[in-house]
């Protein structure tokens, strides 16, 4: 029998309190070795909400929080990376909700061969970038993966100056370690119920 929390964390109900405490200790000890700040979003109708950020503890921060900030799905490295891992199924509905939307900007929308070059551009990378110019923060994301589902995206931000494929070999390998973490933690915590 499904205990509660299982149960709960598979219907949605309590997701980002689950995800926020298997992800801030995590987040942290990030930002504590390599300084940059560090992020943790999740999927809102249309764009990545962020739940929670590192900015406070990081000594290399270029603007204000990003907490509570949406971010649009194909111009955010968290958008991309949560776009272009989830289940085949999640993106046709999230695409077409956005083809729906009045509101929507995002001209790919209107190119079905521009999306899937764009997914598979994302995938084959490995991970959401998007690249700030001079003066600017790049951004590195990685999916958190629960069960085969996307729940979340960790992102990671870093001076564009000091970006480069050295680097981004680098924080690929952190990231995705990072979230396999969270995925274990999220795990333990569910079994102990």
């Amino acid at each position: 029998m499904l205990t509660e929390k299982v149960l709960s964390l598979s219907s949605g109900y309590g997701n980002e309190a689950w995800l926020m405490q298997a992800s801030v200790p995590v987040a942290r000890k990030i930002t504590r070795d390599v300084k940059w700040p560090v992020a943790i979003g999740i999927f809102d109708y249309n764009a990545i909400v962020v739940q929670y950020s590192t900015r406070p503890y990081s000594e290399f921060v270029l603007q204000g929080s990003t907490v509570n900030k949406r971010f649009k799905l194909f111009k955010s490295a968290m958008g991309q990376a949560f776009l272009s891992f989830c289940e085949k199924e999640q993106r046709d509905e999230i695409l077409e909700a956005l083809r729906n939307d009045e509101l929507q900007e995002d001209l790919i929308l209107q190119d079905e061969l521009k999306i899937k070059n764009f997914i598979s551009e994302v995938r084959l990378r490995g991970y959401g970038l998007r690249i700030g110019k001079r003066g600017e923060s790049t951004h590195m994301a990685l999916p958190i993966k629960y069960n085969k589902e996307v729940i979340g995206v960790i992102g990671l931000s870093i001076f564009s100056s000091c970006f480069n494929d050295t680097i981004a070999a680098e924080y690929l390998e952190l990231l995705k370690r990072s979230s396999l973490e969270i995925v274990e933690s999220l795990k333990e915590m569910l079994s102990s119920e």
